[in-house]
C-alpha cells in the first residue's frame, strides 16, 4: 500500500512530478488485479531466476559446441538443445506458481481485502471469508479440499509431463 496508495503512495508522487493526476490502482476494479499480480511477480521473480540460472549454468556445453560446428544457429540451438534441457526446471517453476497462486493469502488480504467488491477476491481469501467471518465452515472446508485436488491434480499432470520418459527401461 506504500508504493500503491493514490493519495501519499510512491506512484502517485511519481505522477505528481510528471504533472499527472494519479492514479488509485487498487481502488479500481479494472486494475487491482494487475497491481497484485505485479506484487507476486517481484515477490517470487528472484526464486524462479534462481532455477532458471541453475538450470542454464547445468546444461553440457558440448552439446551446444557440437551443435554450433554442424552449422545449428541460435534459433535452433534454443529450440532443440536449450530449452529441452531446462524443461525440468520450468517444470518445477510452473508447479511452484500453481501452488504458491492457489495458497496465496497475504498480498491480497493486506492491499485489498479481496475487492473493490470482489475482483480480487481469490480462493484463499474466498475460504478464509467463508470460515472466519461468516462462519461457514463446511464451505470453507469444501473450499480448502477443491484447493488441495487442484494443486495435486496440476502438479501431478506437471511432474508426469516433465518426466514421462525418463525412467523407462531403454534409458537406463
Amino acid at each position: 500500500s506504500f508504493v500503491y496508495d493514490g493519495d501519499y503512495g510512491l506512484l502517485a508522487g511519481v505522477w505528481r512530478f510528471f504533472g499527472a493526476e494519479p492514479p488509485h490502482l487498487l481502488a479500481s476494479t479494472n486494475t487491482s488485479m494487475l497491481a497484485i499480480l505485479i506484487v507476486v511477480v517481484w515477490k517470487y521473480f528472484g526464486f524462479h531466476m534462481m532455477l532458471f540460472i541453475a538450470a542454464l549454468q547445468g546444461q553440457d556445453q558440448h552439446l551446444v559446441e557440437a551443435a554450433r560446428i554442424d552449422g545449428a544457429g541460435y534459433p535452433q540451438i534454443l529450440r532443440h538443445i536449450k530449452l529441452p534441457m531446462i524443461l525440468p526446471a520450468l517444470s518445477i517453476v510452473m508447479m511452484f506458481r500453481i501452488i504458491y497462486t492457489l495458497r496465496e493469502f497475504a498480498i491480497v488480504h493486506t492491499t485489498t481485502g479481496g475487492g473493490p467488491g470482489t475482483s480480487t477476491e481469490i480462493l484463499a481469501l474466498y475460504l478464509y471469508k467463508q470460515a472466519f467471518r461468516y462462519l461457514n465452515f463446511g464451505a470453507g472446508a469444501a473450499t480448502g479440499w477443491l484447493m488441495l485436488l487442484a494443486t495435486l491434480l496440476l502438479a501431478g499432470f506437471l511432474v508426469r509431463r516433465t518426466y514421462r520418459g525418463m525412467f523407462t527401461e531403454r534409458n537406463r
